[in-house]
């Protein structure tokens, strides 16, 4: 049976949440294959372009020169053309329109600056963001633009796929290589559909996997994403 322990990270250096911090974490937990948050193209501009330089990706060259291991891109759906452009509208509408948004996002920065990646697994993180998530639907609902309506469908839509393609492809590696120590690599914006992914899997092959999630000491155990 494999191992896998869920890391959930930020993509930017921000307090206490760095790249070295994050290198620890990766040398503590002593992965033999690593799953990362990259397309098959953006890994090619982190890797060998050396154009594209996460947190992630600036913690995981540092520990591939000490430690040689497969390191796996699996995050393969990629956005609509000038979607980055269309999901700027959206968020600059929410922002300007909801009064209580922009200070939830602030105040789940702070404190992730201050408390580092274990905050990232917390009850106050997770109530924070869905607060926050709440207020971006409802100024969408309420703003009577189908365009933002579809920009925001087609967000939600896309993160799902997203998830299911990274699911898919770790399940997928562990059946053809089993009894490894992996390691996944995930923004915490996906923690709920990824835990709540792994648990409907593992319980259809309960025999592939013993999953674990990081957080800030002992990982808790199968899917436990409680405070640590």
């Amino acid at each position: 049976m494999g191992c896998l322990t869920i890391v959930f990270t930020i993509h930017n250096d921000s307090g206490k949440c760095d790249e070295d911090e994050l290198l620890k974490i990766i040398r503590a937990l002593d992965p033999d294959i690593i799953f990362e948050e990259l397309s098959e193209s953006s890994y090619d501009l982190c890797y060998h372009n050396m154009s594209m330089h996460t947190l992630e990706v600036r913690a995981l060259r540092r520990y591939l020169r000490e430690k040689a291991v497969p390191h796996i891109p699996v995050d393969d759906i990629l956005p609509p053309q000038n979607f980055k452009e269309e999901m700027d509208l959206l968020l600059d509408y929410v922002e300007n329109d909801s009064i209580a948004y922009l200070p939830l996002i602030n105040e789940t920065r702070l404190k992730t600056e201050q408390f580092g990646f274990g905050y990232l697994v917390s009850a106050d993180f997770d109530a924070l963001s869905v607060r926050a998530q709440e207020e971006l639907e409802k100024s969408v609902a309420e703003s009577n633009s189908d365009q933002l309506k579809r920009i925001f469908w087609t967000w939600n839509d896309l993160l799902r796929r997203r998830e299911e393609c990274m699911l898919s492809t770790i399940f997928s590696i562990f059946r053809s290589v089993p009894n490894r120590n992996g390691i996944l690599l995930v923004g915490a914006e996906h923690r709920r559909p990824i835990v709540e992914g792994i648990m409907r899997r593992v319980a259809a092959e309960p025999d592939l996997i013993t999953w674990t999630v990081w957080t800030g000491g002992e990982p808790s155990s199968n899917g436990d994403t409680h405070d640590g």
